[in-house]
């Protein structure tokens, strides 16, 4: 990353994904090489047209060989009842065939599960998508489980 934007962008003004990002990536071939890990894009499909990833790189794999998908990425925030600065985030991304592509990160956990939000985020971001946060009210209807 040459030049970093000197404000927490809004997609993370609630989640420290940012600030995980900020650590830094030593360069672009690093994340490239971290996509290419693995056979195979690791998912179950959970019907309706959902394939729900369990990993970060098989989620990246899948939505980056799509042909096409629908903007804007989904970030959908679910906090913790007990504690609000920890929780789930899931990314949802519609293909144009109509397929969903989830993956559930974490935030707030430091050491547990935001470096692969901010890989996700970093990566997607470095290919001009956009993000669309909402919190987990949206869930079931990104979904079209409701």
């Amino acid at each position: 990353m040459d030049s970093k934007p000197l404000a927490k962008p809004s997609h993370n003004r609630y989640d420290n994904i940012w600030e995980v990002r900020q650590s830094g990536y030593p360069n672009d071939s690093e994340v490239e090489r971290c996509l290419k890990r693995g056979d195979a894009m690791d998912y179950v499909e959970i019907g309706n047209g959902i394939r729900y990833y369990s990993s970060a790189e098989g989620f990246l794999k899948a939505v980056l060989s799509q042909g096409c998908i629908k903007l804007p990425v989904w970030k959908v925030l679910c906090p913790r009842l007990d504690n609000k600065k920890v929780g789930s985030i899931y990314y949802i991304v519609k293909d144009c065939d109509g397929k969903r592509h989830v993956y559930r990160a974490t935030y707030g956990y430091w050491g547990t599960g935001p470096h692969e939000a901010a890989l996700i985020e970093h990566v997607l971001e470095s290919r001009g998508l956009t993000f669309e946060v909402r919190d987990g009210d949206y869930l079931l209807g990104l979904l079209d489980l409701i």
